[in-house]
Protein backbone atom coordinates (compact mmCIF):
# COMPACT_ATOMS: atom_id res chain seq x y z
CA UNK A 1 0.00 0.00 0.00
CA UNK A 2 1.25 3.46 -0.76
CA UNK A 3 2.03 6.13 1.82
CA UNK A 4 1.31 9.85 1.98
CA UNK A 5 4.14 12.30 2.65
CA UNK A 6 4.52 15.96 3.43
CA UNK A 7 7.61 17.43 1.71
CA UNK A 8 8.82 20.76 3.06
CA UNK A 9 10.16 22.99 0.32
CA UNK A 10 12.07 26.09 1.33
CA UNK A 11 12.94 27.55 -2.06
CA UNK A 12 16.54 28.25 -1.06
CA UNK A 13 15.45 29.90 2.20
CA UNK A 14 16.48 27.14 4.58
CA UNK A 15 16.12 28.17 8.20
CA UNK A 16 19.15 26.18 9.31
CA UNK A 17 22.34 26.70 7.32
CA UNK A 18 24.00 23.29 7.71
CA UNK A 19 23.70 22.57 4.00
CA UNK A 20 23.51 24.56 0.81
CA UNK A 21 19.96 23.52 -0.08
CA UNK A 22 18.30 21.36 -2.70
CA UNK A 23 17.17 21.79 -6.31
CA UNK A 24 13.40 21.24 -5.78
CA UNK A 25 10.95 22.46 -8.39
CA UNK A 26 7.50 22.67 -6.78
CA UNK A 27 5.41 21.49 -9.74
CA UNK A 28 7.80 18.78 -10.94
CA UNK A 29 10.07 17.13 -8.37
CA UNK A 30 11.34 17.06 -4.80
CA UNK A 31 15.04 16.53 -4.03
CA UNK A 32 16.57 15.21 -0.76
CA UNK A 33 19.41 13.02 0.44
CA UNK A 34 20.39 10.42 3.00
CA UNK A 35 20.98 13.04 5.71
CA UNK A 36 17.21 13.68 5.83
CA UNK A 37 14.94 11.74 8.20
CA UNK A 38 12.68 9.22 6.40
CA UNK A 39 14.93 9.33 3.33
CA UNK A 40 14.51 5.61 2.50
CA UNK A 41 10.79 5.33 3.26
CA UNK A 42 9.47 7.25 0.22
CA UNK A 43 8.57 5.10 -2.83
CA UNK A 44 7.13 5.28 -6.31
CA UNK A 45 3.34 5.39 -6.04
CA UNK A 46 3.30 7.37 -2.79
CA UNK A 47 1.34 10.61 -2.58
CA UNK A 48 3.47 13.75 -2.19
CA UNK A 49 2.01 16.83 -0.50
CA UNK A 50 4.31 19.76 -1.19
CA UNK A 51 4.30 22.62 1.29
CA UNK A 52 6.37 25.57 2.29
CA UNK A 53 6.62 27.05 5.77
CA UNK A 54 3.17 28.64 5.52
CA UNK A 55 0.96 26.85 2.94
CA UNK A 56 0.18 23.58 1.22
CA UNK A 57 1.29 24.22 -2.37
CA UNK A 58 -0.05 21.15 -4.13
CA UNK A 59 0.10 17.39 -4.42
CA UNK A 60 0.99 14.65 -6.85
CA UNK A 61 1.49 10.91 -7.06
CA UNK A 62 5.19 9.94 -7.26
CA UNK A 63 5.62 8.40 -10.69
CA UNK A 64 9.38 7.96 -10.63
CA UNK A 65 12.06 7.94 -7.95
CA UNK A 66 15.68 8.55 -8.89
CA UNK A 67 18.44 7.33 -6.59
CA UNK A 68 21.97 8.66 -7.00
CA UNK A 69 24.68 6.93 -4.97
CA UNK A 70 27.90 8.73 -4.10
CA UNK A 71 26.51 12.25 -4.54
CA UNK A 72 28.96 14.87 -3.23
CA UNK A 73 27.58 17.35 -0.70
CA UNK A 74 28.98 20.21 1.32
CA UNK A 75 27.93 20.14 4.95
CA UNK A 76 28.47 23.22 7.10
CA UNK A 77 29.03 23.25 10.84
CA UNK A 78 29.45 25.63 13.76
CA UNK A 79 33.20 26.15 14.28
CA UNK A 80 32.82 25.78 18.07
CA UNK A 81 30.46 22.81 18.67
CA UNK A 82 30.26 21.27 15.15
CA UNK A 83 26.44 21.22 14.96
CA UNK A 84 24.67 21.85 11.65
CA UNK A 85 21.87 23.65 13.52
CA UNK A 86 22.87 27.28 13.07
CA UNK A 87 20.99 30.15 11.48
CA UNK A 88 21.84 33.05 9.22
CA UNK A 89 21.07 36.40 10.81
CA UNK A 90 19.37 39.11 8.78
CA UNK A 91 21.38 42.23 9.54
CA UNK A 92 23.48 41.49 12.62
CA UNK A 93 27.14 40.61 12.40
CA UNK A 94 28.68 38.12 12.61
CA UNK A 95 26.41 36.53 9.99
CA UNK A 96 25.65 33.23 11.76
CA UNK A 97 24.51 32.20 15.24
CA UNK A 98 24.58 28.63 16.52
CA UNK A 99 21.34 27.27 17.95
CA UNK A 100 23.14 24.84 20.24
CA UNK A 101 26.02 26.77 21.84
CA UNK A 102 25.11 30.38 20.94
CA UNK A 103 28.44 30.97 19.19
CA UNK A 104 28.35 33.81 16.65
CA UNK A 105 30.59 33.48 13.62
CA UNK A 106 31.19 34.75 10.12
CA UNK A 107 32.29 31.52 8.40
CA UNK A 108 31.02 27.99 9.08
CA UNK A 109 33.37 25.04 8.82
CA UNK A 110 32.71 23.21 5.56
CA UNK A 111 33.21 19.50 5.03
CA UNK A 112 32.83 17.41 1.89
CA UNK A 113 30.65 14.35 2.45
CA UNK A 114 29.13 11.73 0.18
CA UNK A 115 25.40 11.00 0.37
CA UNK A 116 22.76 9.06 -1.49
CA UNK A 117 20.53 11.51 -3.35
CA UNK A 118 16.84 11.03 -4.10
CA UNK A 119 14.52 12.82 -6.50
CA UNK A 120 10.77 12.13 -6.48
CA UNK A 121 9.10 13.07 -9.78
CA UNK A 122 5.35 13.80 -9.81
CA UNK A 123 4.82 16.36 -12.61
CA UNK A 124 2.30 14.39 -14.69
CA UNK A 125 -0.15 14.21 -11.75
CA UNK A 126 0.68 17.58 -10.13
CA UNK A 127 -2.30 19.52 -8.79
CA UNK A 128 -1.60 22.97 -7.36
CA UNK A 129 -3.92 24.05 -4.59
CA UNK A 130 -6.82 26.07 -6.00
CA UNK A 131 -7.46 27.61 -2.58
CA UNK A 132 -5.11 28.79 0.14
CA UNK A 133 -4.54 26.04 2.70
CA UNK A 134 -2.47 27.04 5.73
CA UNK A 135 0.09 24.39 6.60
CA UNK A 136 -1.22 24.41 10.18
CA UNK A 137 -4.48 22.91 8.90
CA UNK A 138 -2.74 19.59 8.16
CA UNK A 139 -1.10 19.29 11.60
CA UNK A 140 -3.65 16.71 12.76
CA UNK A 141 -2.74 14.47 9.78
CA UNK A 142 0.90 13.96 10.78
CA UNK A 143 1.65 10.48 12.11
CA UNK A 144 4.50 11.78 14.30
CA UNK A 145 5.16 15.10 16.02
CA UNK A 146 8.67 15.45 14.54
CA UNK A 147 7.95 18.91 13.16
CA UNK A 148 11.63 19.60 12.46
CA UNK A 149 11.68 16.92 9.74
CA UNK A 150 11.30 18.02 6.14
CA UNK A 151 9.77 14.68 5.11
CA UNK A 152 6.88 13.59 7.35
CA UNK A 153 4.33 10.84 6.93
CA UNK A 154 0.67 11.84 6.83
CA UNK A 155 -2.45 9.88 7.73
CA UNK A 156 -4.27 9.86 4.35
CA UNK A 157 -7.84 9.81 5.70
CA UNK A 158 -7.22 12.79 7.98
CA UNK A 159 -5.55 14.70 5.13
CA UNK A 160 -8.44 13.81 2.83
CA UNK A 161 -10.96 15.33 5.27
CA UNK A 162 -8.87 18.50 5.63
CA UNK A 163 -8.65 18.93 1.86
CA UNK A 164 -12.35 18.15 1.35
CA UNK A 165 -13.31 20.89 3.84
CA UNK A 166 -11.36 23.29 1.62
CA UNK A 167 -13.00 22.04 -1.58
CA UNK A 168 -9.97 20.06 -2.82
CA UNK A 169 -10.83 16.53 -3.92
CA UNK A 170 -8.07 14.51 -5.63
CA UNK A 171 -9.10 11.38 -7.56
CA UNK A 172 -10.39 8.49 -5.45
CA UNK A 173 -7.55 6.27 -6.71
CA UNK A 174 -5.02 8.55 -5.00
CA UNK A 175 -6.31 7.55 -1.58
CA UNK A 176 -6.05 3.83 -2.27
CA UNK A 177 -3.03 3.78 -4.55
CA UNK A 178 -0.96 0.63 -4.84
CA UNK A 179 2.73 0.69 -5.54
Amino acid sequence: MSRTWSFLQMGGLAQFQGNLGYTDRTDRFYDWDSTVANHTRVHRGDLAVIRDAAHVLGLGRIERLEVEHERPKTRRRCPRCATTGFKRRGSLRPTFRCGRCGHEFEHPVEEAITVTGYVAHYSSSWRPMSVEIPVSSIDAAYRARANQHSIRELEPEVLRRVLARRGVDPPESWWHGER
